[in-house]
């Protein structure tokens, strides 16, 4: 029991007063060779964007070390990047305030500052210890040398607190700036394939982009049926239990509707009513144009936090008197789903209770709680995904 409480205790304060760099121990990986092709394609124009913070022109690295920057020399590397050049990669942290906070930079031969990387993925998880490697490889095979970076990160939580654990995220090149992707970088690390270049690369190669050949399928077939606006094909993607039309107005314009539709209810128009006259969505005014190649362009996401997230609603059974006193709810998990990764694409959640979520829709700045866009959510049942729902907010 002692012991534990003073391993806690130590981590805290190593938290707290920003953490000495063991620049000792790290390992470095200059090699800059490709990894072998993705079993789907990670398309960088597809993921969450972290900018990187503007950089004065007149700023050098002598300039950056009195500010407080420590620079880390065996993870600091020249390299020949497609958008930049010859340029050397700067591996450091700052720790004036609080936790130690990795940070990278491009310079020039001059050692003038050309560009500082976006925000560390590990710096909002503790302090950070050391870096353990920096390699450049083209994760994405868009023909662009993109950064893999592992850092060893204290998190001063929990008994084992004090112990250093690896943390990796990778910087897409994309024109002249490099981006981000937290969802690759949350699956990667949630993996623990996060040890070595190596792991993370053959993590990439096998398993970031599981099967989802009948899950791609059923979202093929869909947004075909949204195009041709084919009555047949989508009465085959519903079952017994119907499905339900939902149109949310975001600024309260007009009432918010709930329709429910049986399979022999739906119109050769693919206006969704039923026998009391209801009617709801229109299928073929919904924005899924299949714009993309659906089997490389559309991100499929999956990480234990959307494997705990649910809509919470049995929707083969529910009544639309039920469905109408949880839209609120049904709107709060919407939200928490698009600002993942907020960009007007089709794209794909898969989460708790065999539901999968396929969306293009975004977000506004401010309010900053409105969104807008076209939502259609399946049920995994026997093997087989079948539609449930149908929403529009606006």
């Amino acid at each position: 029991m002692n012991r534990y409480f003073i391993i806690t205790c130590i981590a805290f304060f190593l938290i707290i007063s920003g953490c000495t760099i063991d620049t000792n121990r790290n390992v470095g990986d200059k090699n800059s060779t490709r990894a072998s092709a993705n079993n789907q394609k990670i398309n960088s124009n597809q993921i969450s964007i972290s900018a990187a913070s503007t950089v004065d022109s007149d700023l050098n690295l002598s300039q950056l070390e009195k500010s407080g920057f420590t620079i880390i020399q065996d993870q600091s590397f020249w390299v020949h990047l497609e958008n930049w050049g010859e340029v050397k990669f700067i591996s450091g942290y700052t720790s004036k305030e609080g936790p130690a906070k990795a940070s990278f930079y491009l310079v020039d031969k001059k050692e003038e500052v050309l560009y500082q990387l976006p925000d560390f993925y590990g710096n909002s998880r503790g302090s950070v210890s050391y870096i353990r490697a920096v390699s450049f490889h083209d994760v994405n095979k868009d023909g662009l040398k993109d950064i893999i970076v592992i850092a060893e990160y204290i998190t001063g939580a929990g008994p084992e607190g004090a112990i250093p654990r690896p943390i990796c995220s990778i910087y897409f090149q994309k024109d002249k700036k490099f981006i981000s992707d937290s969802l690759i970088d949350e699956r990667i690390n949630e993996s623990h394939k996060n040890e070595t270049i190596e792991m993370v690369l053959d993590f990439l190669k096998s398993d970031h982009n599981p099967d989802y050949s009948g899950l791609i399928d059923v979202i093929d077939k869909f947004i075909s049926t949204v195009e041709n606006e084919d009555a047949k094909l989508f009465k085959e993607m519903m079952d017994k239990d119907g499905i339900y039309s939902i149109t949310y107005f975001v600024d309260g314009r007009d009432r918010n509707s709930v329709v429910h539709v049986n399979q022999d209810e739906v119109r050769d128009d693919l206006v969704l009513a039923n026998s009391n006259n209801k009617a709801g969505i229109t299928v073929g005014t919904l924005d899924f144009a299949k714009d993309t190649d659906l089997r490389t362009d559309i991100p499929i996401y999956q990480t234990d936090h959307l494997n705990d997230l649910s809509f919470d609603i049995n929707w083969s059974k529910e009544s639309e008197r039920d469905i109408q006193t949880k839209l609120e709810g049904i709107y709060q998990t919407c939200s928490k789903l698009i600002r993942l990764n907020n960009q007007y694409i089709p794209q794909v959640f898969i989460l708790k209770d065999h539901y999968v979520v396929l969306t293009k829709s975004i977000a506004s700045e401010e309010p900053a709680a409105d969104f807008i866009g076209d939502w259609a959510i399946f049920e995994k049942v026997g093997g087989l995904y079948k539609l449930r729902v149908l929403m529009n907010f606006q």
